[in-house]
């Protein structure tokens, strides 16, 4: 352990070193939802730049269409073209399964039913409504 970190082995790179670790909760919101979003729980842990992000939460009744997208990531998703899926996602009761996409530099996940082409359907609202998602994934910070 030195002023850059924690290194391991012999390795005295100052690139190798881990010198960063975090955890903690952080709060889900449903942008364009005009019902309730509860969180049940939604915890991280940040292990240098890779974020591990788990949820409970729940939504209201409601007739909204809008697109599920879920903000307010601990850490912002680093890259434009970068692509990642939590894909570890459930939810109760008659509804496809579901990923949820974090695409670019954003703090935000947009539901998607992943199909073979470049157009993936993305799930609505209505689609949730007195349902829950269960989700946990991981995704590189800026």
């Amino acid at each position: 352990i030195d002023s850059h970190g924690i290194k391991f082995g012999s390795d005295t790179a100052q690139a190798n070193a881990l010198d960063d670790y975090e955890e903690g909760t952080w709060t889900p919101t449903a942008l364009n939802f005009d019902g309730t979003l509860n969180v049940n729980t939604a915890s991280y842990v940040k292990i240098g730049q890779l974020c591990f992000v788990h949820a409970y939460v729940d939504l209201s009744n409601t007739t909204d269409s809008s697109t599920i997208i879920i903000d307010g990531l601990p850490f912002t998703a680093f890259g434009i073209d970068a692509n990642y899926y939590l894909m570890s996602t459930h939810t109760n009761g008659g509804l496809e399964e579901l990923a949820l996409r974090v695409q670019g530099t954003t703090t935000k996940m947009t539901a998607v039913h992943l199909s073979s082409g470049n157009g993936d359907s993305k799930p609505t609202y209505t689609s949730l409504k007195n349902k829950f998602i269960i989700f946990s994934g991981c995704f590189k910070t800026t």
